[in-house]
C-alpha cells in the first residue's frame, strides 16, 4: 500500500469514528431493493426509567438487574420510619370517638336542662311585684345559650374526628410515595441506587431502569415513495438478519409524521411479537412487495 493510500485509510477511519461518535446511526439501508428487502432493528417496547416521588434514603431494593416482573411489583422502598411512627399518633386520633361521645353528652345534658327550664318558665307565678317561682326569661336565655354552645363544640368534635381521617390518609400516602413499583412488565435493566443511598427525584438520573421486549418495536427507515404506499396495521414479512432464521410477520404501528428531505426516507416502526424472548438491538430484514419496490425504483 502505498503512503498517500494509507494515509486516505486513516483519514477514512478518523472521520468513520467522529461520525459514530458525534451523530445520530445512519438509516436502515436497503439490502436487496429489487426485491423489496430492507435493513432496520429491534428495540424495546417501553423502556422506562422510574424514579421515587420525592427524595429521601433507599431503606430497602426488592429486585435485581435482570430480574423479568409485573406491573406493580414493588421494586425498592424509601426509610419511612419517620412516617410510619407519626401515622400510628394520628390514627389513634382517628379511630378515638372520645371527644364525640362527650361533646354530645354535653349536648344532650344542656337539651335536657332547656326543656326543664322552659317549662318551669311556662308555670311560674308571680308573688308581689318582683318574686317568683320557676324560671326566668333570662334563665331560659342562658340555657338556650349553653345548648348552642355544646351544639357547636359537638360539631368541632366531629369535624375534628374528620380532620385526622383525611391527616391519615395523607401521612399514608406520604408513606406510599416511598415505594416504587413498576409501572409496566418488563426486564430490570439499570439498577442505579443501592441501600443506604440519597436519591433524588430528577427525571434524568432513573433509580431504575427497566424495559419490556415483549412484543418488540422494529425502527425502520424506507424510501418516501414505499412509505406512501404502506398502511398503518399492515403486516409485512420480517426475519433476523441471519441465513438460518425463519421468517415472522410485523405490523406496522407508527409513521413519523414527517419525512427527512435530505434522505427522502421515511422512519416506520413495526411491531413484532416476541415468543421466543429475543433481546432487542438486532438487525431484521423487512420485506415489503415486488409491485412496492418497483414502485419506489420509478
Amino acid at each position: 500500500m502505498s503512503h498517500i493510500a494509507s494515509l486516505r485509510l486513516l483519514a477514512a477511519v478518523a472521520f468513520g469514528g467522529l461520525v459514530a461518535l458525534g451523530s445520530q446511526p445512519a438509516p436502515a439501508q436497503a439490502v436487496d431493493p429489487s426485491a423489496g428487502i430492507y435493513r432496520g432493528f429491534t428495540k424495546p417496547s417501553e423502556q422506562r426509567g422510574l424514579n421515587f416521588n420525592v427524595p429521601g434514603v433507599v431503606m430497602k431494593v426488592h429486585v435485581k438487574e435482570g430480574d423479568f416482573v409485573k406491573k406493580g411489583t414493588l421494586l425498592a422502598e424509601q426509610d419511612d420510619r419517620v412516617e410510619v411512627e407519626h401515622a400510628k399518633g394520628i390514627k389513634i386520633e382517628a379511630n378515638s370517638k372520645l371527644q364525640i361521645v362527650a361533646a354530645q353528652a354535653e349536648l344532650d345534658e344542656k337539651e335536657f336542662e332547656l326543656g326543664i327550664k322552659k317549662a318551669a318558665f311556662d308555670k311560674q307565678t308571680k308573688i308581689g311585684k318582683s318574686m317568683y317561682f320557676g324560671a326566668t326569661e333570662t334563665e331560659v336565655r342562658q340555657a338556650e345559650l349553653d345548648k348552642a354552645i355544646s351544639e357547636a363544640r359537638q360539631k368541632l368534635a366531629v369535624e375534628q374526628n374528620e380532620k385526622s381521617n383525611f391527616e391519615l390518609a395523607e401521612e399514608n400516602a406520604k408513606i406510599e410515595q416511598k415505594k416504587l413499583f413498576a409501572t409496566t412488565d418488563g426486564i430490570i435493566q439499570a439498577i442505579n441506587v443501592h441501600e443506604g443511598e440519597l436519591t433524588s427525584n430528577d427525571p434524568r438520573t432513573p433509580a431504575i431502569e427497566m424495559v419490556n421486549n415483549e412484543p418488540l418495536f422494529i425502527e425502520i427507515d424506507l424510501p418516501i415513495k414505499i412509505a406512501d404506499a404502506l398502511k398503518l396495521n399492515q403486516k409485512l414479512q420480517v426475519r433476523y438478519d441471519d441465513t438460518s432464521a425463519k421468517p415472522m410477520t410485523a405490523e406496522i404501528v407508527f409513521f413519523k409524521p414527517t419525512a427527512d428531505p435530505a434522505t427522502q426516507q421515511q422512519h416506520i416502526r413495526l411491531q413484532l411479537e416476541n415468543p421466543d424472548h429475543m433481546r432487542s438491538g438486532h438487525v431484521v430484514l423487512v420485506r415489503v412487495s415486488d409491485n412496492m419496490a418497483r414502485t419506489g425504483d420509478k
